[in-house]
This record gives C-alpha cells, sequence and structure tokens, in this order.
C-alpha cells in the first residue's frame, strides 16, 4: 500500500510527500520520503529528496531460464533490519546556460549526489553497505556547430570501493545529418 501527495506552492517551488507499507508477513517494509524541486524552467531546476525505510527488505534470487531454474547461490539476501531504519538522499540540479546568462552561453551543465546508508530498502535498492555517488555533466557551445562536452562520475562505499569515470570531448556538426565527437574516458 502506498500514497504520494504533491503540490505547487508557488509556480517554482513544488512539494512533495511518499509512504509506502509492504506487509508480507516476515518481510514488512516501510518507507516515507520527501521531496522539494525548485524550478526555475524545465531545464534549470533544484531538486532535494530525503526517505528513511526500515524493514528487512526482500533479497532476489536470479534465473537464466525465465524463473524457470532459481540459483539460491547467486541470490542476494536483504540487507535491511527490522527496527533499524536507514536513510537516502539525493539532490540534483540542471542548468540552462542560456537562461542563465541572458543568451551569453549555451548549453546546459546537470549535477547529482546520492547517498543511501546501509539497510536502505525499497522497491528499487537493497542497499548492503553505505554508498555514496556524485557528478556532473554538460555540454556547452563553443562555435555555432561546436560543442565542449564533459562528464565525471564518483561511486564510493564505507568499505573502500571505488570507481571514478570522467571524459571530457569535442563535438561538430557537419550536416544535418552528420555529428562528429571525439573524446577522451578514464576510468579509476
Amino acid at each position: 500500500l502506498g500514497a504520494r501527495a504533491e503540490g505547487w506552492v508557488t509556480d517554482s517551488v513544488r512539494l512533495g510527500v511518499t509512504a509506502q507499507n509492504d506487509t508480507t508477513g516476515i518481510a514488512d517494509n516501510s518507507i516515507r520520503g520527501a521531496d522539494i524541486l525548485l524550478r526555475r524552467s524545465d531545464a534549470t531546476y533544484l531538486s532535494f529528496e530525503y526517505a528513511r525505510s526500515e524493514g528487512p527488505g526482500f533479497g532476489s534470487d536470479f534465473s537464466l531460464t525465465g524463473g524457470l531454474d532459481l540459483d539460491p547461490a547467486t541470490g542476494l539476501p536483504s540487507t535491511g533490519v527490522i527496527g533499524q531504519p536507514a536513510d537516502a538522499i539525493k539532490l540534483e540540479a540542471s542548468a540552462d546556460l542560456a537562461e542563465l546568462t541572458g543568451g551569453r552561453m549555451a548549453g546546459e551543465i546537470t549535477a547529482h549526489y546520492d547517498r543511501k546508508e546501509e539497510g536502505f530498502v525499497s522497491a528499487d535498492y537493497d542497499v548492503s553497505e553505505t554508498q555514496t555517488e556524485w557528478g556532473i555533466a554538460g555540454r556547452i557551445v563553443v562555435a555555432t556547430d561546436t560543442e565542449l562536452t564533459f562528464e565525471a562520475e564518483d561511486f564510493r562505499t564505507d568499505t573502500d570501493r571505488r570507481q571514478t569515470d570522467a571524459s571530457i570531448g569535442i563535438a561538430r556538426r557537419l550536416n544535418d545529418r552528420l555529428l562528429v565527437e571525439f573524446a577522451v574516458a578514464h576510468t579509476k
């Protein structure tokens, strides 16, 4: 059973709340959340979400035959703990450069930050160790037919598992149908 309510307080501020309860006997879970969206336009906004879950989660089993054979050796146990809540936060931002600079620049930049504590469970997540992810990406028009592109993302856990990806490139439109892009990427 779940519900969501949201409303626009002004033309640029939206508030929302979400609640969900799963009652399946031994896997009773609850999740509660709140969010705010500050929007200048569809392309320029800032959003913040907070959620708290409590419960054991569901775990998962994997099958290569569409569920005919479940392999318990490849299954994942649930990570939530009854009576021990876990939090998650997410922050997203997007900026249309033309909008923010009065047309002196064109392009867009997006950024995000996401942190989930060990034991956070939902329909989409079963977090076994606290994890943090952040990223930034964008494209900046440097000439009528040329854009600078970039992206960076970092993922870390409390057990020092880490991956960092970054790229920078240049894209040039040769005509209406042909775009040539060169990029350099690094993964660590």
